[in-house]
């Protein structure tokens, strides 16, 4: 089960009961054409949670796709790394709500662009099959998922940032 952050001892376990009503209203926030059924279908659990410190890397820029990603608490960057291993901002903080991974699920099969832990950060994930599932749940869901990874794929990094020491 994921790390629960910023709450206190008595409140987790209510905290962990709750990553259903959570990820329910981050998939709405993400996708609004999802009907409440379908989001409910999509929201049942068993759900896979995961927690991230602050700086903890989510996903790695070249690893291999395998799941979707919709933030339910807290922000993350999104980061690219050059030839090099200078690293490069794509000036993009994702929030409760937002969603990640598409990329490599829909076009590319290795990520594009590395993801970390801004703050705390709780996300929900959604295997190859739930995702295809979330695709196929209602066009303009699908629409929005491909828009959304044919405008990050066409993003240029916007600066240069800091040296990457080592390559893990």
């Amino acid at each position: 089960m994921g790390h629960v952050f910023g709450l206190g001892e008595e409140n987790v376990v209510a905290a962990r009961a709750r990553p259903d009503r959570l990820f329910r209203e981050a998939l709405s926030k993400a996708f609004p054409s999802l009907g409440a059924d379908q989001v409910a279908e999509l929201a049942a659990p068993p759900l896979k949670t995961r927690g991230f410190i602050i700086g903890e890397t989510v996903l790695r820029q070249g690893a291999w796709a395998n799941a979707f990603y919709v933030i339910t608490k807290g922000e993350a960057e999104v980061v690219q790394y050059d030839a090099r291993g200078n690293e490069r901002s794509l000036d993009s903080v994702l929030g409760p709500g937002d969603f990640f991974g598409e990329i490599g699920l829909l076009i590319k099969p290795t990520r594009t662009a590395s993801v970390r832990a801004r703050t705390a950060l709780e996300v929900v994930l959604l295997d190859q099959e739930q995702f295809s599932d979330l695709v196929k749940a209602s066009q303009p869901s699908a629409e929005t998922v491909q828009e959304t990874a044919k405008s990050r794929l066409a993003r240029k990094p916007a600066r240069a940032g800091k040296q990457r020491q080592s390559r893990p």
